[in-house]
């Protein structure tokens, strides 16, 4: 479905009034709030090489960060700068940390190339043949979204809290199909030992 077609649904649902800015705003917000819902596999995947500070502008999600062939391990910044430690010591890289939402930053510190593994936001939609990255058949589910900022943005709240208790039935059951992909050995995978709190 298009950005264009999208605006039609949502005009056919009762918001013709909402001008195609108000409309792309709310469809845009609402593909945001389903892809930060899990980590979904039609999510942009990408490798970005530099010298740290690396910032990558659409980051989502870090999977893992390499020196050469070497993984590093992610830290808390507040780890890293504990006790008096020199944030800027210079050697061979064995930590990462991040700053604000996108720098990747490596300590110790020697100026080479790190590659970073990542997820990387989807684009925002902007042309009217552009379609989000969601698939068709939970596409319904993008809509139903956009309709609950509709209805929020029109004060009517108890449709909109309606609708969202739908959403977050129908969107658990999405991400549970994703969580349970690999079905090779599932019956171990789904195992979880029994707990005292059961």
């Amino acid at each position: 479905m298009t950005l264009s077609e999208a605006r039609a649904e949502l005009a056919g649902r009762g918001f013709d009034y909402l001008s195609a800015a108000r409309m792309n705003f709310m469809l845009n917000n609402a593909r945001n709030a389903f892809e930060d819902a899990w980590p979904f596999p039609w999510l942009p995947q990408k490798a970005v090489v530099g010298p740290p500070p690396l910032t990558i502008t659409d980051l989502k999600y870090v999977r893992s960060v390499k020196h050469g062939d070497d993984e590093l391990y992610a830290l808390d910044f507040r780890i890293v700068a504990q006790d008096g430690t020199d944030i800027d010591a210079t050697g061979v890289p064995v930590y990462w940390w991040l700053e604000g939402p996108n720098i990747i930053h490596t300590w110790p510190v020697d100026g080479s190339d790190i590659t970073v593994y990542c997820t990387a936001e989807s684009p925002e939609l902007i042309a009217d043949d552009q379609s989000p990255l969601i698939p068709t058949r939970y596409q319904p589910i993008w809509l139903d979204l956009a309709v609950v900022q509709a209805y929020k943005d029109s004060d009517n709240f108890t449709g909109a809290q309606a609708l969202m208790a739908d959403i977050g039935t129908r969107l658990m059951q999405v991400i549970e199909r994703y969580e349970t992909t690999n079905r090779q050995h599932a019956a171990l995978i789904a195992y979880r030992s029994p707990s005292e709190d059961d």
